[in-house]
């Protein structure tokens, strides 16, 4: 059996800001208002996908925010949720895996606060601090890049990453990445798997990108290609469907 990791926003589906020239299917309702969206060839090709691999996304959205969103007439049984720190069973938490990385983080819980420290005075924050799941800082910035050189240099040595994804801004522990989870999910729940395909559109999905045996990417993510094979997508391409249409090459 294939299994298809892979992330969800700018990967499967959109923000609903997003221009989107291909028709679209609304797939995460928040406050009334659809939010984001998929493609209808992407969501036609996931069902495909679906009925024919395992199929578990794997998303730095909180447990909450994942719980958002809608695939067709069915949700995947397994979802990696917290940047990996949290695991959906059929939509259920599983206690024994946000445990487990909980404790790995205990050498970064000084950083963490610190983090938190500096951010609650910061002239560019524009958003609450926010702590996923007990796991990780998220925040917004005006600057981003400044906020981010700002806590890189204050939490140097520190086991935690900074990154930075347009305005978003998150402190990390180095403990914590999706590739780990996948490789922790592969040993944990996976007998059957013949083949491992991953898909991801940023800094954050590069572990993931790196933990499969086929990894899918746009080309203008600076990734050094350590899986045995990997598929760039080109620009001016929409990113989701051929994602899709990959998947279904290698099932």
């Amino acid at each position: 059996m294939l299994l298809f990791a892979s992330d969800i926003d700018n990967t499967l589906i959109y923000s609903h800001k997003k221009e989107l020239n291909a028709e679209k299917i609304p797939c995460e309702l928040y406050e009334g208002s659809n939010i984001s969206f998929i493609t209808k060839n992407t969501q036609e090709k996931l069902d495909y996908i679906y009925e024919n691999s395992l199929f578990v996304p794997v998303t730095t959205r909180s447990i909450e925010q994942f719980k958002r969103i809608t695939f067709s007439c069915w949700q995947p049984k397994y979802a990696i949720t917290s940047n990996g720190g949290s695991l959906l069973i059929d939509g259920k938490p599983s206690r024994q895996w946000h445990d487990y990385f909980i404790n790995t983080i205990q050498n970064a819980v000084f950083a963490l606060n610190k983090a938190k420290e500096l951010l609650e005075n910061h002239e560019y924050r524009i958003y609450d601090i926010k702590l996923v799941d007990n796991l990780f800082i998220y925040t917004k910035s005006s600057k981003p890049e400044i906020t981010v050189d700002m806590l890189q240099n204050s939490l140097q040595n520190e086991p935690v990453k900074v990154y930075t994804n347009f305005s978003k801004v998150y402190v990390v522990p180095e403990s914590i990445d999706k590739g780990k989870a996948l490789k922790k999910f592969i040993n944990d729940y996976t007998v059957s798997i013949d083949n491992i395909v991953s898909a991801g559109d940023s800094f954050f999905d590069i572990p993931l990108l790196e933990a499969a045996n086929y990894a899918i990417f746009p080309d203008e993510l600076p990734y050094l290609h350590h899986s045995d094979k990997y598929i760039k997508i080109p620009q001016g391409e929409l990113f989701s469907d051929k994602v899709v249409e990959n998947v279904i090459k290698l099932i």
